[in-house]
């Protein structure tokens, strides 16, 4: 567990500075020293080879998962658009014609991860609501019937989507 909490605080901060001779390092240097390799090793094995290329030529963990956090994520500005995108597309959520609710469940929860990816987060209750007002009129006696039973709002979204199927 403590490896894993220094190779974090090496993606985190960067590498230990340690002496330049080798020669006098403790054990402590020693294991020290290979974190920020290691590190790296985790990100080169897990990410795709075109990323690699990208990243292939950073000297710290550091600076290879800053890398790669603009490369997925953007700039604040980009992942604060995006944000500004889903909140948009969260809000004007609704069911399409030819969509069955599955799909419709399936399609809604890209949106919610992608916010959940960005800080953006809404209760399970919210989420339930939201699933249910966007369901078509011709829903609204099912939709009122799960919402009057109280059965979903404290609820997660597949529980209310599992109650609507239920119909």
């Amino acid at each position: 567990m403590k490896i894993r909490r220094d190779l974090g605080r090496i993606v985190d901060k960067g590498p230990v500075e340690l002496p330049e001779n080798e020669d006098l390092w403790t054990k402590d240097q020693i294991k020290k020293s290979t974190l920020n390799w290691s590190a790296m090793n985790m990100m080169q094995c897990a990410i795709h080879p075109k990323e690699y290329s990208r990243v292939s030529s950073c000297k710290s963990a550091k600076e290879m998962w800053d890398k790669l956090r603009l490369i997925y994520e953007g700039t604040s500005e980009v992942r604060e658009t995006k944000a500004s995108i889903l909140v948009s597309e969260y809000e004007m959520f609704r069911m399409k014609s030819d969509e069955t609710i599955s799909k419709r469940f399936a399609r809604f929860m890209l949106i919610v991860n992608g916010l959940r990816g960005l800080g953006k987060d809404y209760s399970n209750s919210d989420l339930v609501r939201k699933l249910l007002r966007s369901l078509p009129s011709a829903w609204h006696t099912k939709t009122t019937v799960i919402d009057d039973s109280k059965c979903c709002p404290a609820s997660k979204p597949r529980g209310g989507v599992n109650e609507i199927l239920k119909f």
